[in-house]
């Protein structure tokens, strides 16, 4: 009910107005409820399947998730039944498989396979900073101010003797905090006629207009604004507060869009805005350089106009007095001041270096430039170590030519446009437009038969030369790789640049050269290089005998057995394998316990009832229940309301046909291993456990149990949900068990490649689809219903009430009459 508490109804008539109201108002809110409920129940719809994609997530992550190599069911190495024993360096890493061997193994390292790399030669470090911030300096020499005759003075740190400011805006709010806090007289404060604002590089003291709000008394409210455009009269209402003219044109624009004109014949244009221009004189408002009338809700022109200001500048001297400008704002100049914004220490590697910059007004960003320099210089600093330019939007670019670790911090820090303990090291975000090395300059390189060419003095592409200026580090680099399949690098220790080839091996090559600009040449050190990779060379004693291979790759199998090179040893690693059934029996049974616990409670929500005597709960009855009752309640109405969901029973039904149906050329079913799909057909689709059949699978046919749940797809290895239908079934056929679970799962819940059927129907939190799916549309559509009956029911309360306020009056006049009558009559007897 939205009876207002204000109304004070029936006085001429008696009548109990509000509960009348509620009476006839009664129908409309049951509507209005059942919106509510019905909105409620597709929410809790969406609730618990998220919860089961979330279910779903969990599952996945722990079992095919290849960063869980502890729990990883799609490799062969899964359900491996050899454990590893006696492996002690970490050179090497061992795993085995369908087709390994017991018995002794000796592993003889004599090369890494590595790619086809070059380290550059030359050091880059450059490292772009903000702007130079200088602070300001207030102490007791200009922290009074006269605003218009009155006077307020901003406190001082008494230990240090002064504040530090370190913008215009901090400062501004200083003055505001302030003046709410001086007196004028009559229980008014300087902050109710003045505001400080940051305006043009400068603090400009604003006259201010307070609009307010009397619900009590609408007639002293004025918060409601009118402005003449065109001919029409538009009317918004702003919150009450203190304005700016910029800050009440800004208000008054938010509320145009679709504004309709008070005769409800025209609609505010989209594209026009109101504009503030404010002088000594006054504010002027217009549109497109047309003046607009504006008016509060009396009429009364709004024309807040600049204050004038003094400052004092008792004592002179650096930073002591603020430059007056026009009568109305304060400047404050870029200035270096002994012991406030001078000292900075600098590390270059373990080497202190004491910096202190000369106290001086800085006019001109290379007048701060020199200043840096010099003081760099005098501290010993060497211009390889370390040199400060200023770029085209005035930013501080650090360079340097050391290999050693720059640091420094110190009051200064902000001067030099960082902050304290900054470091200087190159990131990826740096633009390299701004290293002096490209700036302005076009290049042009090939890198594996790849060309390339950046024009780093524009951000507009032409032809086959691609406007680099806006271009990060980490873009430009990212370009590169994709196109000449390399790896380049940069690494932040050596500050150096490495340029790898993908693959290792032999077969792997790099070449590449400049062709103009000198691009490579400046990161590498070289204008062209030509290189090849290397084969890994090992040799294996084994049960099978002794043989020595050469593998383009660290990581590679034979005979079953994986190996993993991670480094090169001291000498012959020895390890032997042992035939394990246990570990391998108790991963799989880890993985169906867990798959036969997700199972079941998807089809716990599948087949539960609804329980349609529990509708979701007004909010009039939630006001007489507890909350533990309320609690239970809920918990009743959101039994079932998943019930036969056809995407959920869908995805049970493909999970259990992945059991049942058979996998190519291996010769094993699910129940030659031991498991088997429970013959309880309510369980929808359970797998049950003959432990003592999966054991003697696994110790007697070890390879098979492996092909039969993690084979993969030797015509199509990779999962893609947008294969058509003949390679879908093709790859189906031809994977294990376990691989088609997967790729059940990511069917109705992966995150990537066109989303998951089922988050496309409920989407998940911190995905795209947490607002983006058929059950949020739907909601935002139920949203947009509730809104507008919510309007209606407003109008129609207000419309009963006007009705009843007119009786009210009309039963005053009538009972005045009827006195006035009565004294006449009265009267007459006499």
């Amino acid at each position: 009910m939205m009876i207002s508490p204000n109304r004070i109804t029936g006085l001429a008539t008696g009548m109990d107005t509000d509960n009348m109201v509620k009476q006839m108002m009664k129908p409309y809110l049951m509507r209005m409820d059942k919106l509510k409920q019905d909105r409620q129940i597709v929410q809790w719809k969406q609730d618990l399947l998220r919860e089961t994609i979330g279910n779903v997530g969990g599952f996945k992550r722990n079992y095919f998730d290849v960063l869980k190599s502890d729990k990883y069911m799609l490799s062969g190495n899964a359900v491996s039944t050899f454990s590893v024993d006696g492996l002690t360096d970490n050179s090497l890493k061992v795993k085995a498989g369908a087709g390994a061997k017991a018995g002794n193994y000796e592993v003889t390292i004599d090369q890494l396979a590595k790619a086809a790399e070059l380290e550059g030669s030359s050091i880059i470090n450059t490292v772009i900073a903000g702007k130079a911030n200088y602070g300001i300096k207030i102490d007791s020499n200009n922290n009074t101010f006269t605003v218009d005759g009155t006077q307020f003075s901003l406190d001082v740190d008494s230990v240090k003797g002064y504040n530090k400011y370190s913008s215009l805006s901090e400062l501004a709010a200083a003055m505001n905090s302030k003046m709410a806090a001086t007196d004028l007289g009559g229980g008014q404060k300087l902050s109710d006629t003045v505001k400080a604002v940051v305006k043009n590089d400068s603090i400009q003291f604003m006259e201010v207009v307070n609009l307010v709000e009397d619900k009590a008394t609408p007639a002293n409210s004025n918060n409601k604004i009118t402005l003449n455009y065109g001919g029409k009269d538009y009317q918004v209402t702003l919150a009450a507060g203190k304005y700016t003219a910029d800050e009440l044109t800004a208000a008054i624009n938010s509320k145009l869009a679709g504004l309709k004109s008070t005769d409800g014949t025209t609609t505010f244009p989209k594209d026009k805005k109101i504009t503030a221009t404010t002088n000594a004189s006054g504010t002027n408002f217009q549109i497109d350089g047309a003046a607009v009338s504006i008016k509060d809700g009396k009429s009364v022109v709004l024309n807040p106009a600049a204050k004038s200001v003094n400052s004092n500048n008792s004592a002179p001297g650096v930073n002591t007095d603020a430059v007056i400008v026009d009568g109305i704002s304060l400047q404050y100049k870029n200035e270096i001041i002994a012991g406030f914004n001078d000292t900075l220490t600098l590390r270059i590697g373990t080497t202190i270096k004491n910096i202190k910059l000369t106290e001086q007004i800085i006019n001109s960003d290379n007048d701060l430039k020199n200043s840096i320099n010099a003081a760099l210089t005098a501290a010993g600093v060497t211009t390889d170590e370390l040199s400060v330019d200023i770029n085209a939007e005035g930013k501080l670019v650090f360079n340097s030519k050391s290999g050693n670790q720059l640091s420094f911090f110190g009051n200064a820090s902000s001067v030099f446009g960082a902050f304290d303990n900054f470091e200087i090291n190159m990131g990826g975000n740096t633009r390299l437009s701004e290293l002096s090395q490209f700036s302005g300059k076009q290049v042009n390189f090939i890198i594996n038969d790849k060309e390339f060419k950046y024009d780093f003095s524009t951000d507009v592409t032409s032809g086959d030369m691609i406007g680099a200026k806006n271009k990060t580090l980490d873009q430009i680099i990212g370009e590169i790789n994709s196109k000449a399949e390399v790896n380049i690098s940069y690494s932040t220790a050596s500050k150096k640049f490495t340029i790898a080839s993908n693959g290792t091996g032999a077969s792997s090559s790099l070449t590449f050269t400049d062709k103009s600009g000198g691009f490579l040449n400046t990161i590498f050190g070289t204008n062209s290089t030509n290189k090849t990779g290397e084969d890994a060379q090992v040799t294996i004693k084994g049960p099978n005998g002794t043989s020595t291979y050469s593998k383009p790759q660290n990581a590679f199998e034979i005979d079953g057995v994986s190996y993993n090179l991670n480094s090169m040893p001291t000498g012959t690693v020895k390890f032997s394998l042992t035939q394990n059934v246990d570990e391998a029996f108790n991963k799989i049974k880890a993985f169906i316990d867990d798959y036969n616990k997700l199972i079941g409670d998807i089809n716990s929500k599948i087949i539960e009832k609804k329980q349609y005597k529990y509708l979701p709960l007004t909010d009039e009855q939630k006001k007489d229940m507890k909350e533990n009752d309320i609690k239970l309640w809920d918990e009743k109405a959101r039994q079932g309301l998943v019930r036969n969901d056809s995407d959920l029973s869908n995805m049970l039904g493909s999970l259990r046909r992945a059991f049942y149906d058979s996998v190519k050329d291996v010769g094993l079913s699910l129940k030659d291993i031991g498991l088997d799909t429970s013959s309880d057909y309510s369980e929808n689709g359970k797998i049950v456990i003959d432990e003592t059949k999966l054991r003697e699978a696994l110790k007697n046919n070890g390879d098979k149990v492996t092909e039969l749940l993690t084979k993969k797809s030797s015509s199509f290895s990779r999962y893609d949900p947008n294969m058509p239908s003949s390679a879908r079934d093709t790859r189906y056929k031809e994977e294990g068990i376990f691989q088609r679970i997967s790729d059940v799962l990511e069917d109705y819940t992966r995150t990537t490649s066109g989303k998951g059927i089922l988050l496309n129907k409920a989407g998940i939190k911190g995905d795209f689809t947490d607002s983006n799916n058929t059950i949020s549309e739907d909601l935002k559509n139920r949203d947009k219903k509730i809104k507008e009956m919510e309007e209606k029911l407003f109008d129609r309360e207000n419309k009963y009430y006007l009705q009843f306020a007119r009786l009210e009056k009309a039963m005053q006049q009538m009972n005045a009459q009827s006195n006035w009558l009565a004294q006449q009559l009265g009267g007459g007897g006499k």
